[in-house]
């Protein structure tokens, strides 16, 4: 009977409220533990700051390069749930049109590289292409879904991610190469990352939960007391 009131207690605990860690935002550099621009055409100076990224403002942004490519990683322990990203093309000529290839990755020992290679989930479109939706699904992907709004110069995207532990994000520059282009502009980027797995937060009471097991624990002993009086 004691164990079976030890375990349960101890079962209570480690499983209440509160002993799984919550989602994170990453918002500003420090946030990620890789954000790396490669290859691609020049990029302007003006168009080269990963900063304006997360400043908050709407014309202030990093530019890709045509075929140049952003790899984004976070912590191992965490894993991409959600990512908002919004493109900035100034004007609404129609003659701007600018793609990104989005792919999720796993990185097992943080030296910023898919093991295993990319899983392209779809592409993001400016508001700039005509009839062409802003977001295409790769085929038979399920991984991930892909929305798209256009607001004027912006367009805004939100990736959603409801399988798999990823915790690194590309976007590969798709635009078409003409003079006094330079890609895809990526003027905000917010990403919201779960556990990926068993961690500390998992195995270690919240404090609600320490409260509980003190509660379990008090019982156990007055249990123990009744049966040495009985006796």
């Amino acid at each position: 009977m004691r164990r079976t009131l030890a375990a349960a207690v101890l079962s209570a605990a480690f499983l209440a409220p509160g002993a799984q860690a919550a989602s994170v935002l990453h918002d500003g550099i420090a946030d990620f533990t890789t954000l790396a621009f490669s290859g691609g055409t020049p990029v302007a100076p003006g168009r080269s700051n990963a900063a304006a990224m997360f400043d908050g403002v709407a014309n202030s942004f990093r530019t890709l390069g045509i075929g140049g490519a952003l790899v984004a990683g976070i912590p191992l322990d965490r894993a991409i749930a959600e990512v908002t990203l919004a493109e900035f093309t100034f004007g609404n000529s129609g003659n701007h049109s600018e793609q990104a290839t989005v792919a999720l990755g796993v990185d097992a020992d943080g030296d910023g590289v898919a093991d295993g290679g990319w899983v392209d989930i779809g592409v993001l479109r400016n508001g700039q292409w005509g009839g062409l939706p802003p977001t295409t699904a790769a085929p038979g992907q399920t991984i991930a879904t892909l929305t798209g709004a256009f607001d004027g110069n912006r367009t805004t995207f939100t990736i959603t991610v409801s399988g798999g532990d990823y915790n690194l994000i590309r976007f590969l520059d798709g635009s078409t190469a003409a003079p006094g282009r330079d890609g895809f502009d990526i003027a905000e980027l917010r990403l919201v990352s779960n556990d990926a797995g068993p961690d500390l937060a998992n195995v270690i009471p919240a404090p609600g939960s320490l409260a509980l097991l003190g509660a379990g624990l008090f019982g156990l002993g007055l249990t123990r007391r009744k049966d040495r009086g009985a006796a």
